[in-house]
């Protein structure tokens, strides 16, 4: 693969069709933590729209810095929660992860109900985690190399006194 080529698919890696078409689940512990790392794409030339008779509603980007965890889709103009993205929404939480919302009208109120609902905190703890060594794991696993060098320690105590005892000279001097 081109070098160029990998740097665009690089820079797509955190985008919301990108993640569509290419499950986060799919991906490489490699390419799951560059994703982590490029954070949710705040695409700036976003153009979600609403018309309700006379009303007419445009999606404001400032959205973006109020809520980092808030990204968009060009391709399906709507909203999408990039932790339920990656990690996945239940129930209601569907809109927020697979198919997008864009109810400009009740925006305000629907990224309020989502970010208490408990997919997304769940999803928001597992991003953040993401990544990070598991000390219990590590502790365990040192633990556990500790115990058998105990073991092999003890196992090789035990055979040297049978070689002793086996030693014809031993038994002259006891």
């Amino acid at each position: 693969m081109s070098e160029a080529r990998k740097r665009t698919r690089v820079d797509n890696m955190n985008k919301v069709d990108h993640l569509l078409e290419h499950r986060f689940e799919t991906l490489s512990l490699e390419e799951k933590l560059e994703v982590k790392r490029l954070g949710p794409h705040h695409p700036r030339d976003i153009a979600i729209s609403q018309t309700a008779g006379k009303n007419n509603r445009a999606f404001n980007v400032e959205w973006f810095a109020k809520k980092k965890w808030l990204t968009a889709s060009i391709q399906k103009k709507a909203l999408f929660c990039f932790p339920c993205l990656l990690f996945g929404g239940s129930g209601g939480e569907v809109t927020w992860s697979r198919t997008g919302y864009k109810d400009l009208k009740h925006l305000s109120e629907r990224i309020t109900k989502h970010e208490s609902s408990n997919s997304h905190l769940d999803n928001a703890v597992k991003l953040g985690l993401f990544g990070w060594v598991n000390v219990a794991v590590q502790i365990g696993s040192a633990y556990r190399r500790g115990i058998d060098e105990h073991n092999r320690q003890v196992e090789e105590n035990r055979t040297l006194p049978r070689a002793v005892f086996r030693y014809p000279y031993f038994h002259e001097y006891t």
